[in-house]
């Protein structure tokens, strides 16, 4: 949510979403151009994803991936960052630390609860989600 998934969008498609999209998190609910945006991201970069959104609660990498697609995502989901019922930040180590020690990265979110990472944070508007200049960020930062 505040990424792909965004207050504007759904407020846009909201005479097509049911109850059950909400519950069931269908790719209905993802934005077609955030999608396209991340998918230039990724195609650029190399780069893979890890889903930190509470998204990724009761979901398994194959669900979430089966769901981006069906959003018209293009890339791989590599991993979900575990639950520590802590801030997001030290969630996103503990998965760093766990599979991939030293990487590049960039974290994509509208949250504020990221500690010692904000530097590696591009933060997104809840409202419009990711934008071409978030992108670019995101590039820039996965080129460092």
């Amino acid at each position: 949510d505040g990424v792909l998934s965004t207050e504007t969008y759904q407020r846009a498609v909201a005479s097509t979403l049911s109850d059950a999209d909400y519950v069931t998190r269908s790719p209905k609910l993802l934005d077609p151009t955030a999608i396209e945006r991340l998918n230039r991201v990724l195609a650029t970069t190399r780069a893979h994803v890890v889903i930190s959104s509470t998204w990724r609660i009761g979901m398994t990498v194959p669900e979430l991936q089966e769901l981006l697609e069906g959003a018209g995502f293009s890339g791989v989901v590599r991993g979900v960052t575990p639950r520590l019922h802590a801030e997001r930040g030290a969630e996103i180590q503990a998965w760093l630390d766990q599979h991939s020690p030293g990487a590049t990265f960039a974290i994509l979110d509208d949250g504020e609860d990221m500690g010692e990472l904000e530097s590696r944070v591009v933060r997104t508007d809840a409202s419009i989600g990711l934008t071409d200049a978030d992108c670019a960020r995101v590039i820039e930062l996965l080129s460092t």
